[in-house]
């Protein structure tokens, strides 16, 4: 969106900025035009010394992004060879921003090797295959094609993101998987919960709570009688009764829910969950028999995008959606304000 471009140049100075390019291939449109957009912004700033506020993260040893590192001397980190993009949070794809957000990054990756040496091969004691278990069997037998992710933790809303594409690429195809739908409490029982509850019976339910909240309060309102019952109760003790009171009120309406609980979000505790999602979604991919690890789909979107931008070797892709658009223009409905 040019309006994020605009307002993020208001924001940051260059001298002082590091710009890291994640592509493998760095063939990636959005990725190829952020990068051209800021190579010239840089250079046009800072000259020839550019390239030293750039960092790529790409393949190792081929692609645009590794010619035009090689051709200019730009600092590279790897993008392992047999990770796709959203498994990759856990190498340096995610590893350096994380590290240049302040994140102690070797607790990230302790807490991740902590859930796989403490994960069960007893499959009724491991919590990733029972998710993707009941999810399958969900599907399978109550024809449950979508699942809610709900983290009553609103540092976590970022991760439902992840989440979403997690699941929604890896399984997504041949006609199979479950369309994973973001929502984050408690705001959004005052914004989903309503359908959830009495509308038609779509979905499963993921929650995410702590036992410990960091930076708990207690609230002091005795002098409001209608209020009196949150006097002296901490905000800890009310976002976890309003989870529990979510997942009973869909428990009436047979909506089924599971709830995964850790001790608080911190880095380990962060690392752990996002391969324990992976972990699931692996799983999930196996019972289903499909490859999770792909994502043509996307690839598809891709080739047609190079062909409107007028990529080289993409005109056929041009012309499919010329085709396209003088078949169903009786069927378009433009508005304009």
């Amino acid at each position: 969106d040019p309006q994020q471009y605009h307002q993020l140049l208001r924001y940051i100075d260059p001298k002082k900025c590091v710009v890291n390019v994640i592509s493998k291939s760095g063939s990636t449109t959005e990725t190829a035009a952020a990068y051209a957009f800021f190579k010239t912004y840089f250079s046009e700033k800072l000259g020839q010394d550019w390239t030293k506020h750039f960092v790529f993260t790409t393949d190792q040893k081929e692609g645009i992004l590794r010619a035009e590192a090689d051709k200019l001397g730009i600092i590279t980190l790897p993008v392992p060879d047999d990770v796709g993009g959203r498994f990759s949070v856990l190498s340096a794809v995610g590893l350096f921003p994380a590290l240049a957000m302040g994140i102690n990054v070797t607790e990230l990756l302790t807490g991740a090797k902590q859930l796989v040496d403490n994960l069960s091969k007893d499959p009724n004691q491991n919590p990733a295959w029972q998710i993707a278990l009941s999810q399958y069997l969900f599907q399978k037998e109550k024809g449950i094609n979508t699942v809610v992710l709900m983290p009553y933790i609103w540092r976590m809303e970022l991760f439902a993101n992840w989440f979403r594409q997690l699941w929604a690429e890896s399984l997504g195809k041949e006609g199979r998987g479950v369309l994973p739908i973001k929502a984050v409490g408690p705001a959004d029982q005052h914004s989903q919960v309503q359908f959830y509850n009495q509308g038609k019976w779509l979905n499963t339910f993921l929650f995410i709570t702590a036992k410990n909240y960091q930076h708990d309060s207690e609230i002091s309102i005795s002098d409001t009688p209608e209020l009196a019952y949150l006097d002296k109760t901490k905000l800890s003790t009310i976002i976890k009764a309003e989870c529990e009171a979510t997942r009973y009120s869909l428990a009436n309406n047979d909506r089924p829910s599971a709830c995964i609980e850790i001790e608080q979000l911190d880095t380990k505790h962060l690392g752990a969950l996002i391969l324990f999602f992976e972990l699931s979604v692996v799983y999930f991919g196996a019972l289903l028999e499909i490859n999770p690890f792909d994502q043509p789909g996307v690839e598809f979107g891709k080739q047609y995008m190079y062909g409107l931008l007028g990529r080289k070797g993409f005109e056929d892709k041009a012309k499919e959606i010329e085709k396209k658009k003088q078949s169903i223009s009786k069927n378009v409905i433009n508005f304009s304000f």
